[in-house]
């Protein structure tokens, strides 16, 4: 879901990558939240869960640019997702490319491309319809659907350059978070009846594909995200979900996906029932886990919110629907350095939480060290996809006791306060 990617890498050349220590700037902070909380007791009156994807499965979300950026074709992309032991990708289809010239003149080329790929490396797919898509700026609405306003406000934003948004937006906005309420894309109604005419003409397209095991319903939609804060409500999410349902005569499941902390507005889009799929977006960030999460919005607002990627599964299971790992942070966002054994960390951690189908974002790192002569990268994904198959459990959480908890927590307090996660958090 992100914009830009700091290539730099701290190369590491494992013997085997789950035994490789932390370096000795001390341990890496894990996207998984190490709560203080209780683990929650399974509730045994919980609605059974659905079963869409089959358990101990290393998956991925291949976007547009992936391949291109790193100098590789599809073809070639593909086989190395697959040599890595990938079976299952998150696939978007991208409105402002397959309807660029309006309806009628649709391009499938990409997309049917995409899909003749995971078919012939057998990796299953979970496709995303919608306004939003994986992958920066996340709304990919063609020109000629755009209302007006939206436009404008997009094409003003788009213009500015690094350093104007440095200075006026700082760093959310500059890696596509906006401080502006945003809009809820919905809100139009010509966009709504093109949205829901497209979503319909596209799954009508691919219905024979027996390839594609769900549908996802936009992504992310109750994030604001991409140039301008934009969103999708969730009155027209289900909307789309019934729109997309009638137009499956194969009535495939339908998925969604959602950010942690959860928002008010995620905890209502999981509990609706046309979802039987639910994928966790798990990412580390600047703060206090255990204290809560140092971020933006009201201490009140950050005090309903769920937190922790355990009590987030345990949120989706109850409801009656499978809960999967959809974004793993696996690549650097932020200037700092990137080696694979952060990314095993992160993997482990999310082993740990209870997830037995993780999907790392994404396969762009990992080509890009590829293409530069560093493999730890793709070895510390087949390693993953190796462990989910053979079950084998994951290691101890080197935080795992209360004391380390609270030295890791302190250890955040300092780091924030001496300014600059700070201000990368604040966006000073």
């Amino acid at each position: 879901m992100k914009q830009s990617v700091d290539t730099r890498s701290s190369a590491v050349t494992p013997t085997r990558l789950r035994s490789l220590a932390p370096s000795a700037a001390g341990p890496h902070r894990l996207p998984a939240v190490r709560s203080l909380a209780p683990k929650l007791a399974p509730d045994r009156f919980a609605p059974r869960k659905a079963q869409v994807l089959a358990p101990d499965q290393l998956g991925t979300t291949y976007t547009e640019d992936v391949a291109r950026n790193a100098g590789l074709t599809d073809g070639q992309a593909f086989k190395m997702m697959h040599d890595m032991g990938i079976t299952v990708l998150r696939l978007g289809a991208y409105w402002d490319q397959i309807q660029a010239k309006g309806p009628g003149q649709e391009d499938f080329s990409q997309l049917d491309r995409q899909l003749a790929l995971a078919r012939k490396y057998h990796m299953k797919v979970i496709l995303t319809v919608g306004m939003k898509a994986p992958g920066w700026p996340e709304g990919h609405i063609p020109s000629w659907a755009m209302p007006k306003d939206l436009k404008r406000d997009h094409a003003t934003f788009l213009q500015r350059s690094d350093a104007w948004l440095a200075q006026h937006w700082g760093w959310w906005a500059k890696h596509g978070y906006s401080s502006a309420p945003g809009t809820d894309l919905a809100q139009n109604a010509d966009l709504r009846k093109h949205a829901l005419a497209y979503d319909k003409m596209l799954v009508e397209h691919v219905a024979g594909d027996s390839n594609i095991v769900a549908f996802q319903v936009e992504n992310e939609p109750g994030v604001q995200f991409g140039p301008v804060g934009d969103y999708v409500g969730a009155n027209f999410v289900k909307q789309e979900a019934q729109a997309i349902r009638a137009a499956d005569p194969a009535r495939r499941p339908l998925a969604l996906n959602v950010g942690i902390p959860l928002s008010k507005e995620s905890e209502e889009l999981i509990k609706m029932p046309e979802f039987s799929l639910v994928g966790l977006d798990v990412y580390p960030e600047p703060g206090v886990s255990a204290l809560g999460k140092l971020r933006p919005g009201t201490i009140g607002e950050r005090s309903r919110m769920v937190t922790d990627p355990r009590q987030a599964k345990a949120l989706v299971e109850k409801s009656g629907k499978q809960a999967y790992v959809a974004e793993m942070q696996a690549e650097p966002w932020n200037p700092v350095e990137w080696n694979a054994n952060k990314s095993m960390e992160n993997f482990d951690a999310q082993r740990r939480n209870g997830f037995d189908v993780i999907f790392p974002w994404n396969v762009r790192f990992v080509f890009s060290q590829y293409q530069r002569g560093d493999k730890s990268e793709f070895e510390a994904w087949k390693a993953m996809g190796q462990d989910l198959q053979a079950k084998t459990p994951p290691p101890p959480d080197p935080h795992g006791s209360l004391l380390a908890r609270i030295q890791d927590d302190c250890k955040g307090l300092v780091e924030f306060f001496s300014g600059n996660d700070r201000g990368r958090l604040l966006g000073y």
